[in-house]
């Protein structure tokens, strides 16, 4: 997660001589104990790598890079969840079926048929991952898939106060 700071929750800060954020990275990939990362520009040294042993809340912050080890850096709450499920009424004059989802680094929300049905998850934080559509039904077919890239919403205190 570039520009994003999880303050907080270090059990180890090293001083580090690189600037590839995928080193630190690795540092906690390779320590059971680090649930997720945050590496840090840091003159006069080239950074800083921050090993966590939770999962703290993302902060926007430009000299920053972080991220969670998928498994490990699951918040308790986001562990052996039940699936969400709900019931969509079709219509006789619906042709077709479209769900819109928008998903951030914490928070899944999807509107089946413009919203006649909605639903909000809370999902593990996740770098680089990906999105599959699948259908049980015999006979369905995707007619359209589109994606955005989405910016990160975390912003400061002062940002807001300079945009009044």
């Amino acid at each position: 997660m570039p520009h994003t700071d999880l303050g907080g929750d270090d059990y180890n800060v090293t001083n580090v001589q690189y600037t590839d954020p995928h080193i630190c990275q690795k540092a906690c990939q390779d320590d059971n104990r680090c649930k997720a990362w945050t590496y840090v520009v840091r003159p006069p040294t080239q950074g800083a790598c921050c090993l966590k042993n939770k999962v703290p809340r993302p902060e926007n912050k430009q000299t920053c890079t972080s991220g969670v080890i998928p498994g490990r850096g699951s918040p308790a709450s986001l562990t052996n969840r039940q699936p969400h499920t709900d019931t969509l009424y079709l219509l006789p004059t619906d042709t077709h079926l479209s769900i819109r989802l928008f998903l951030d680094s914490i928070v899944a929300e999807a509107y089946w048929m413009d919203g006649r049905v909605a639903m909000t998850a809370q999902i593990a934080p996740v770098v680089g991952g990906s999105v599959a559509i699948t259908a049980s039904a015999d006979g369905a077919t995707l007619v359209n898939a589109t994606a955005w890239n989405m910016t990160n919403i975390w912003t400061t205190k002062e940002a807001i106060l300079a945009s009044m």
